[in-house]
């Protein structure tokens, strides 16, 4: 009985197949694909069928608004400096760097001061953002991470928009939008790149993260990661295009914000010391032809998931899989994952604190 092992294709009629095949058509966000390729199952609940999940009631602010506070205080800030023509913040003189920390504040306390939130621990929360007695708050870590940036690319863009209707409710970078969905092989994608910085020759993106957790270079190779090098592809195409001349791609950086830090999540070791930081680890590869192939694979993976999907294929993820990407799945209780394990291992879900990236 194939259907309830999720090929379902041939278990529908004509217009429920139909409408499935009709998903080759359709603009994808990155995000959709790696749930589709976590597990194809979890993916059939939440955007065939359109399951419902009721979200947890919290006053303070969720992992989530912290996380798109932190991207629009960010954008302001640095719009705002470009508009301006002030200088990169690695570039600095003392007394500029300290006005820099003071227009970051001050557009953060505008923004706070509009959520009315009254939590008891809301002072904690402004405290990691703003800083306080013995504590230098996010934004001053962030801006002193920033001032040691001293590569050759620079901050140029920030929440880059691509394809339909993506950007219509948060902010989106008035230099650089692409209304066009960016074509992928027979795919159609959107999304929104927080910040492009660009050489020359050479161009890095970096996603800002407010979570703990960052992908691996395995999860890319694997398909369960697509947004870093899958991003890669469409702002190469997109900058080729704006600039008229092509720019490589030479890293894709996560930028974590609470705790700052920057990790590497795939770039060539062509770039390094001018693209990107750090020391040379397996998420750096050994020239720009490796870091190509990896962008042509998760490609490949796009184009495979669409295609399944409009097939009617929706498998459980795989057992190996389940302890990585059950543990943040709405679904497990509705689904089968349960009786595939082996005795004594479970999926029991995470809090949302540490899902927040999801």
């Amino acid at each position: 009985m194939p259907e309830f092992e999720g090929l379902i294709s041939e278990a529908l009629d004509d217009q429920a197949r139909a409408a499935l095949e009709s998903y080759r058509g359709k603009i994808f966000s990155v995000s959709q694909l790696e749930q589709y390729g976590q597990c194809p199952f979890r993916y059939f609940a939440s955007r065939v069928l359109r399951l419902n999940v009721l979200p947890e009631v919290e006053e303070a602010l969720t992992p989530l608004e912290r996380g798109a506070m932190l991207h629009d205080i960010l954008f302001e800030f640095y719009v705002d400096r470009r508009e301006r023509r002030l200088p990169m913040l690695s570039e600095c003189s003392d007394r500029q760097y300290e006005e820099a920390i003071t227009d970051v504040l001050g557009i953060a306390e505008k923004k706070l001061s509009t959520l009315g939130v009254v939590d008891p621990i809301w002072g904690i929360e402004k405290e990691i953002l703003l800083g306080g007695v013995g504590r230098k708050g996010v934004l001053r870590e962030f801006l002193e991470n920033e001032r040691e940036r001293k590569l050759e690319v620079k901050p140029a863009y920030f929440e880059v928009a691509f394809g339909r209707h993506v950007g219509a409710s948060r902010n989106a970078d008035p230099e650089l939008r692409w209304t066009d969905p960016v074509a992928a092989g027979n795919v159609r994608l959107r999304g929104k790149v927080d910040r492009i910085e660009v050489s020359d020759h050479a161009f890095t993106i970096v996603d800002y993260k407010t979570g703990q957790d960052v992908d691996s270079l395995a999860d890319m190779l694997a398909g369960l990661s697509l947004q870093i090098p899958v991003y890669l592809y469409a702002v190469e195409k997109i900058l080729s295009a704006v600039k008229g001349r092509p720019l490589k791609p030479a890293a894709g950086i996560y930028y974590k914000l609470i705790g700052v830090e920057e990790k590497v999540g795939v770039a060539s070791a062509e770039h390094q010391h001018t693209a990107f930081r750090g020391r040379k680890t397996k998420a750096v590869l050994a020239n720009d032809e490796e870091l190509r192939h990896t962008i042509d694979q998760a490609i490949e993976y796009v184009n495979r998931y669409v295609e399944s999907i409009a097939r009617g294929v929706f498998p459980l993820a795989t057992p190996d899989k389940a302890p990585q990407v059950c543990r943040y799945c709405d679904f497990q209780r509705v689904c089968r994952i349960q009786t595939q394990l082996p005795v004594g291992e479970s999926s029991e879900p995470i809090s949302a604190e540490d899902s927040s990236d999801q």
